[in-house]
């Protein structure tokens, strides 16, 4: 997911300079457009869909999409990511709402749709864009550390839960 920017599109022309099969996710047609432009000029075999990660409905879809395109996941990048900015007490609670839909939920939601496939076939690996404020609390950054704090702690938790799995 967020493969129309930054961290999403580097790691996919990356995989596509390998090889890989993508499936890629953003909630930008456009940017999703010149993704994909790009991973198939470097000879990678792409799909894409415009997805809203905040929206558990579009995730669900979104798998069910990529596995029957695929077949199967072996690598899940939970990497859609926003950022707001601001003092505790002067951020609005729609915005907390709003960053946490999709930095933590999207995560999540993410992980549910795809992982129970990844345990069925015993294998696969699992990435969860966090960041630095995930690990260090920054001044008029609550709403992003937060959200960052528990897509860690999520991720260091599930890593203890299924790498009996070979995940």
């Amino acid at each position: 997911t967020g493969a129309g920017s930054g961290i999403g599109r580097a790691t996919a022309l990356a995989f596509a300079e390998k090889g890989a099969d993508l499936v890629l996710a953003d909630i930008h047609p456009e940017r999703l457009n010149e993704v994909n432009q790009a991973v198939s000029a470097k000879g990678a075999r792409a799909i894409t869909r415009q997805v809203d990660v905040a929206d558990k409905t579009q995730v669900d879809e979104f798998a069910a999409f990529t596995l029957h395109e695929r077949g199967h996941v072996d690598i899940l990048f939970n990497n859609a990511g926003v950022g707001v900015a601001g003092a505790l007490v002067d951020t609005d609670i729609a915005d907390y709402e709003w960053i946490f839909a999709v930095n933590y939920w999207g995560v999540l939601y993410g992980l549910k749709a795809f992982l129970p496939h990844m345990i069925a076939r015993r294998h696969g690996h699992v990435v969860n864009t966090a960041s630095a404020a995930g690990l260090f609390a920054l001044p008029n950054m609550s709403a992003y550390c937060s959200t960052k704090f528990a897509v860690v702690g999520l991720s260091e938790t599930l890593r203890s839960e299924v790498r009996r799995y070979g995940i």
